[in-house]
């Protein structure tokens, strides 16, 4: 069974590395999911690709 992780950020303030990190740390073997400075946008083509 895969595992993915999500993470997002909106803005250049917040880090992805941070998000990163902690879902490696719980779940080691995680792939993550990436996206950067989606702002409000709906359309989010990394989540969408392995989603749907």
């Amino acid at each position: 069974m895969c595992m993915y992780g999500y993470c997002r950020i909106s803005t250049k303030q917040q880090s992805i590395g941070r998000q990163i990190r902690n879902i490696k740390g719980s779940y080691d073997k995680a792939v993550i999911i990436q996206e950067v400075y989606t702002r409000t946008k709906q359309d989010r083509p990394e989540w969408n690709m392995v989603y749907f």
